[in-house]
C-alpha cells in the first residue's frame, strides 16, 4: 500500500477521532440554567425600572391629554363642565351647599323670611339649611354619590404600567437562553464536522496516491499492449 495512502488514512482517522470528541462535548453541554435565567430577568427589570416608570408616566399623561383634547373638540365646554361637577361634589363632600344652590336657596329663603317678619335676624339666615331639609351628613352622602358618578362617567385613557414597559417574564428569559443554547450547539456541530487541516491533508495524500496508482495502471496497460 502506498505510503501516502497509509499516512492519509492515519491522519483521517485522527481527524475523525477529534470530530467525535467535539460532538461528544456538544452532547454533554449543560442544559439551560432556569434559576439563573429568572435571576437575569429580575435583574434586568430592576435595572430598567426607573426608566420604565418615567416612560409609563409620560405615556399616560400624553394619552389623557389627547383624550381630553378630543372630548373638548367634540363636546364644546367639556372641560368647564367637568370642573363645575367636581367643584359641586367637593362642596357636598365637605358638608357644604354648592355656591349656586346656596344662592338660589338664599334668595328663596330671604323672600320667605321677609313675608314671615324674620328679615335680618338669625332665624332668617338659618332658613337656607331648613329649606333644604338636609343635615351635613346628608350632604356628604350626596357628595359621595355625585363623586362616584363623575368618576364612573369620566372617560379615562388606558393606563400604561411599568409591566407594559418591562414585559419580559422569567419564562421568556428561559426561552431566550434556550434559543441561544440551540444556536451555539448548531454552530459547534457545524464546526466539528467541517474538515480540518489534518483531515484535508490526509484526504489530499490519499487522492494523490489514487491518482498515481491510476496513472501507473494506465501506463502499465499501455506498455503491455505495445509489447504484444
Amino acid at each position: 500500500m502506498p505510503l501516502g495512502t497509509i499516512v492519509g488514512g492515519i491522519m483521517g482517522g485522527n481527524a475523525a477521532a477529534q470530530t467525535q470528541r467535539k460532538l461528544d462535548e456538544i452532547v454533554a453541554m449543560p442544559g439551560v440554567d432556569v434559576s439563573g435565567a429568572y435571576a437575569d430577568n429580575l435583574a434586568a427589570i430592576e435595572s430598567n425600572r426607573a426608566a420604565a416608570q418615567t416612560g409609563a408616566t409620560r405615556t399616560n399623561t400624553f394619552n389623557q391629554q389627547e383624550l381630553n383634547r378630543m372630548l373638548e373638540g367634540s363636546i364644546p365646554g367639556y372641560g368647564k363642565m367637568q370642573s363645575s361637577r367636581a367643584s359641586a361634589a367637593n362642596d357636598l363632600l365637605a358638608g357644604s351647599i354648592p355656591a349656586d344652590v346656596a344662592r338660589a336657596v338664599r334668595a328663596g329663603s330671604v323672600s320667605h323670611a321677609m313675608e314671615g317678619g324674620y328679615g335680618g335676624s338669625a332665624a332668617g339666615r338659618n332658613l337656607v339649611a331648613r329649606d333644604l331639609g338636609l343635615t351635613s351628613l346628608d350632604l356628604i352622602g350626596r357628595g359621595n354619590d355625585m363623586a362616584s358618578g363623575i368618576i364612573g362617567s369620566t372617560p379615562m385613557a388606558r393606563l400604561s404600567g411599568v409591566n407594559d414597559q418591562l414585559n419580559m417574564t422569567g419564562k421568556d428569559m428561559v426561552g431566550l437562553r434556550s434559543g441561544e443554547r440551540t444556536q451555539k450547539m448548531a454552530a459547534m456541530k457545524d464546526r466539528a464536522i467541517a474538515p480540518g487541516k489534518t483531515a484535508a491533508i490526509g484526504m489530499a495524500l490519499q487522492q494523490e496516491d489514487a491518482q498515481m496508482m491510476s496513472l501507473a495502471s494506465s501506463i502499465g496497460g499501455a506498455a503491455a499492449g505495445a509489447a504484444m
